[in-house]
């Protein structure tokens, strides 16, 4: 089993997509549809969750796909509520704003005007560097979501805590300082965080179904999260009786769907929540927050092929959504998930493309497969030049496993070449640092070192996208055997390390009796074939061992 490696922001930009060599998308097609066609095919490759897409102020589609409750059977709808993760920094900049337009506070305003004892460090923090990331302050002060922690105890941490920039610099994502807002505005409004947004957000801009406990939510219109199709949880469940909690008040864990979110887009562009002024100060764009993209109050905002994007996605490794605002066009997508294998977030740009009639790799339909249909195609496969991929079947789909470099760039989705290069330059300093001194600082690289011995060599055998980042993976020669070991990259880090016994997979599924495929959102499809006991992997084609003969000698 790989050792679970944490999930970073997404390392794959919009723009990389754009370069993808894919099958284009019919343009007359209709949107709604095509994207219904899309998101089907995706149900029996793991997504599961809802969305919503509009053009110029219609809806072309709003719809559930795949299982809200599974041990249940309850199916995902238009109206089942997930989380929106950090998209809820946008509702806590909106308050603070409409705070600002009843006179009670000013984004120029220090934190000190309306928090106790605040050390001297932060005492010039304002609210505009709260809500830009430019505070100064970590990403995070605690264990976690679910700690059962009061406001100001919270709040009190905080202020004990050291910095990690200086007030007023760079632009880094703290969750800590929009739960910062979230404290200011219930000091100043007077009023629980959830009740001022129901009263001066959601009850305005008629969402009847966001917030965190004021909707009355039918126990079966909440969605359960899964990790890796294990059951987690809902987020009410994790909750308990006195959440959420204030690790997550104010930068995450507003419920909502898919119909309520764009109400939100519709108020905010008819301006009845904010007043134009302030929605201006809403959507603009202040601090240098990515290669192409700038941070506003709780959104990013970039150019796209399609104009101006105003967009912010969330998630908590369990639900994911994403939700995007394509100002010049009138175009607006959300989209949920509640499942880990299949987040939101890498879905949400092949809407867009659909949306906009480009170039898109739309996966093929399934087609449901005997067991004795599979098993009859599993075995060990040898190429010419004695290269071996093994394939075994797994109730409806196909595993390939390989360590062969050939033989894994085959059969693994494409990865843009300037990321698989990127991907292959930096596992291989990775290698020469963590060589024979294994002085690779990763706790999982020397908890595996303790467990193997000193790494004597390795080899690198190919890149993949795992989740929303990119990962290398190595057979590892250490003093105790060898080892598989996946490296997990962001955008300017090592950010996990799993180590396996067996080969890398890649799991693939049945379009016909005779040719499968593997998807991945990003990166795209590749596809195999079996004829007889011949397999074809793209220009390799591999027979299939007979039964007690020598493997692949």
């Amino acid at each position: 089993m790989l050792v679970e490696m944490k999930r970073c922001a997404a390392f794959l930009a919009f723009a990389i997509m754009l370069s993808n060599a894919a099958v284009a998308a019919n343009a007359s097609a209709d949107t709604g549809t095509a994207v219904d066609t899309y998101l089907t095919r995706l149900v029996p490759l793991g997504f599961s969750g809802n969305v919503i897409v509009a053009d110029r102020g219609k809806i072309v589609l709003e719809k559930g796909y795949g299982l809200s409750d599974r041990e249940h059977g309850v199916p995902v709808t238009s109206n089942t509520a997930m989380t929106v993760g950090s998209i809820t920094k946008q509702f806590t900049a909106a308050a603070i704003l409409t705070l600002e337009m009843q006179g009670k506070l000013r984004t120029s305003d220090s934190i000190a005007q309306y928090l106790a004892n605040v050390p001297l460090d932060k005492a010039s923090i304002t609210l505009h560097e709260l809500l830009t990331h430019t505070s100064g302050l970590a990403s995070d002060y605690g264990p976690g979501d679910f700690e059962p922690v009061d406001r100001e105890a919270y709040v009190a941490r905080v202020m004990r805590a050291p910095l990690e920039g200086t007030p007023g610099g760079n632009f880094h994502y703290s969750n800590a300082g929009y739960n910062l807002l979230a404290a200011i505005i219930e000091r100043v409004s007077g009023a629980s965080y959830d009740r001022y947004l129901h009263d001066n957000l959601f009850a305005p801009a008629g969402m009847r179904q966001t917030g965190d406990r004021i909707p009355q939510w039918s126990p079966s219109q909440i969605a359960v999260g899964y990790r890796d199709g294990e059951r987690w949880g809902t987020m009410l469940e994790h909750w308990g009786a006195g959440g959420p909690y204030w690790n997550q008040i104010g930068s995450g864990g507003i419920e909502s769907t898919p119909g309520d979110m764009f109400r939100w887009h519709v108020a905010l562009q008819q301006n009845r929540v904010l007043s134009a002024e302030e929605r201006k100060k809403f959507e603009t764009g202040y601090v240098q927050s990515g290669p192409n993209e700038r941070y506003a109050y709780g959104w990013g905002v970039r150019s796209s092929p399609y104009g101006l994007l105003v967009t912010h996605n969330g998630g908590n490794t369990i639900f994911a959504a994403d939700f995007l605002r394509f100002i010049d066009r009138d175009t607006v997508i959300y989209i949920a998930s509640n499942e880990s294998e299949m987040p939101a977030t890498l879905i949400s740009r092949g809407i867009a493309r659909l949306a906009f009639q480009a170039p898109f790799d739309v996966p093929p339909a399934t087609v449901n497969l005997s067991k004795a249909q599979l098993d009859a195609l599993a075995g060990t496969y040898c190429t010419q030049n004695r290269q071996r991929v093994d394939v075994r079947a797994d109730r409806t789909e196909l595993i390939f496993q390989t360590a062969d470099p050939a033989l894994f760039s085959a059969l693994g989705p494409p990865l843009p070449p300037q990321i698989e290069s990127d991907v292959r330059t930096r596992t291989s300093a990775f290698i020469a640092n963590a060589g024979p001194t294994d002085s690779g600082e990763h706790p999982n690289w020397q908890a595996a070192v303790e467990t193997n011995g000193k790494l004597k060599s390795a080899t690198y055998v190919g890149a993949t996208v795992e989740g929303e980042d990119p990962a290398s993976w190595i057979l590892a020669r250490f003093e105790r055997g060898d080892k598989y070991v996946q490296l997990a990259w962001g955008p300017e880090q090592l950010i996990g390390i799993g180590v396996a016994i067996d080969p890398p997979s890649f799991r693939y599924h049945a379009q016909s009796a005779t040719q499968f495929f593997a998807y991945d959102a990003r990166s795209g499809s590749a596809m195999v074939s079996f004829s007889g006991t011949t397999l074809s992997l793209g220009h390799l084609i591999a027979k299939k061992a007979k039964i007690g003969s020598a493997i692949c000698q």
